[in-house]
């Protein structure tokens, strides 16, 4: 989504907890990414982790995320991109182990026109007459949200340089163990 005004209060303060962190655009709830258990942590992904790619192996890379979490309740937490043959898409699967059941959301900005399937399984994305579609291969069903801090997230929002934005969402509740399997077709 970019950056975020650097004005806002203690942009500048690189702590924990504090500073940049405090902003949408800068927490994980305003990335393309996982947020688990939102509000059990100071953070919603520890800012300072180091994630490394585990394996790189024809076409598929694995991406442990673990460290990001660990102040989450996670045990273990990894990122699977496949690119599809003849380059058609990507697949993205995401596995979640925690130490306990856990609420995990799963988000894709865009400023593209969402519809959803009525089942909820895939999600065509529209915008300047070119689609893409997302299907969901696991538990779970998209939804939509509005690009805006999670109801028990301290982050501050200029609602207007988000308005464009929505969030192509999986929310998965009081789960323990989780696979966030998604293809994106172009």
């Amino acid at each position: 989504m970019g950056k975020c005004d650097y004005n806002s209060p203690g942009y500048f303060l690189g702590i924990v907890g504090g500073g940049r962190w405090k902003n949408y655009r800068k927490r994980a709830e305003g990335h393309n990414t996982l947020v688990i258990n939102p509000g059990r942590a100071g953070e919603d992904q520890y800012p300072y982790a180091r994630a490394a790619f585990a394996s790189f192996e024809n076409d598929v890379a694995v991406l442990d995320m673990t460290e990001a979490y660990l102040r989450n309740g996670v045990k273990n937490v990894t990122r699977q991109f496949q690119m599809l043959p003849g380059y058609a898409g990507i697949r993205v699967i995401d596995n979640v182990s925690c130490k306990r059941e856990s609420n995990i959301y799963w988000f894709a900005h865009t400023t593209a026109e969402i519809e959803l399937a009525p089942d909820g399984k895939s999600a065509t994305l529209r915008k300047g007459g070119e689609e893409i579609t997302a299907l969901l291969n696991s538990g779970g069903v998209f939804s939509v949200m509005e690009a805006l801090p999670l109801p028990e997230s301290p982050a501050r929002i200029d609602e207007e340089e988000n308005r464009a934005y929505r969030k192509l969402t999986v929310y998965l509740e009081n789960v323990k163990d989780a696979v966030i399997d998604v293809t994106i077709l172009a």
